[in-house]
């Protein structure tokens, strides 16, 4: 087998620092999906800025994030967001499913549970108006944490977004 060298590819499931860093110790490059708990500063810098504009499907934001337990142990990883109008409408779907279960809950339809976009204080139930607007800046994102460089930085050996995310979308032959 002669090759020159191997990128990983997996789900979010490997998404830890620990795991990443093992990987690069290894010798090897990856690229992961990332879970979005909290919507990417571009992203709501570019619904502040085109507050009446859609984002288009398959456009891509891209940063650099740090990864890492200790401050010595730090690491920044090139983080690539994509929008995509087919995740977005699953998305809207599982979201308006999870509105729909705090507005029974609100109602008196369902027993108190954890609902998601419920908001309790005291005796009075409420929807979590600020936490679906945060959610609904995440409808349709998807992202890719990775250790490969940046063609901006490094012109000969660097890989695009692009090819980074349909590197990504390969998992499903494994």
């Amino acid at each position: 087998l002669n090759t020159e060298k191997v990128t990983i590819t997996a789900d979010a499931g490997m998404l830890s620092a620990n795991n990443l860093m093992e990987l690069e110790r290894a010798g090897f490059s990856f690229i992961v999906g990332s879970r979005i708990a909290k919507t990417p500063y571009q992203i709501k810098e570019f619904a502040k800025s085109h507050p009446n504009e859609q984002l288009s499907d398959g456009q891509i934001f891209e940063t650099t994030q740090s990864f890492g337990y200790k401050k010595e142990d730090k690491v920044e990883r090139r983080v690539i967001y994509q929008y995509k109008h087919k995740r977005a409408q699953l998305d809207l779907s599982n979201l308006e499913k999870q509105i729909a279960k705090a507005h029974k809950v609100i109602n008196g339809d369902a027993p108190l549970k954890t609902a998601k976009f419920l908001e309790i204080k005291g005796h009075s139930k409420t929807l979590n108006h600020k936490l679906i607007l945060e959610h609904l800046l995440r409808v349709g994102i998807k992202g890719y944490v990775t250790n490969l460089p940046n063609p901006q930085e490094n012109p000969t050996h660097g890989t695009p977004p692009q090819e980074i995310i349909n590197e990504y979308h390969q998992l499903f032959q494994i």
